[in-house]
């Protein structure tokens, strides 16, 4: 189990700080609370990014857990406390079903799918700088990307099974 703190805990063991060392212990990020399976509880204190959601949820593993703090992803093991980042602007996130993962928006440049094995996919550079109108819907992402070159939007897809990507403002490499 976890949970969502409003900051560090006023008295108990120092907060493990996430990635170890930042802020020399003296700033706070994201603070969440764990309680493994085995009934001892940690709260670890995480650094945030640059911008973007926070956010705390399951891994689609059933094990660990993925923190974002202002951006940064996290994905945790709940158990030995261990943590390593996965993205650092995490803008938006999508339940995906059948089967269970979640997409993330990454910097409004692209996105990526987590599944139970990890990282399934990461798209192209689809925007110049931003989405909008974004659905989910059969097995795809439709939006629109920013193109900041002819100052307008166009049309894209991400076909969710691997990634595929249709369409889009940016074309570079």
């Amino acid at each position: 189990m976890f949970r969502q703190l409003p900051g560090l805990p006023s008295y108990g063991p120092m907060a493990t700080l996430i990635p170890d060392g930042w802020g020399h212990g003296v700033r706070e990020g994201l603070v969440v609370e764990f309680q493994p399976a085995d009934g001892s509880s940690w709260v670890g204190n995480f650094e945030p990014g640059l911008g973007g959601i926070d956010d705390v949820r399951p891994h689609p593993n059933d094990t660990d857990v993925l923190v974002a703090s202002a951006g940064q992803l996290y994905q945790v093991n709940l158990t030995t406390g261990s943590a390593h980042r996965l993205a650092s602007a995490v803008s938006g996130v999508w339940q995906l079903l059948d089967p269970p993962r979640l997409l993330f928006n990454d910097q409004d440049l692209a996105f990526f799918c987590v599944g139970r094995e990890g990282v399934l996919w990461s798209t192209r550079r689809i925007s110049w700088d931003g989405f909008q109108r974004l659905r989910v819907e059969n097995n795809a992402l439709d939006g629109e990307a920013w193109s900041a070159i002819d100052d307008c939007w166009y049309p894209f897809q991400v076909d969710l099974a691997d990634g595929s990507v249709v369409g889009g403002s940016y074309s570079g490499t």
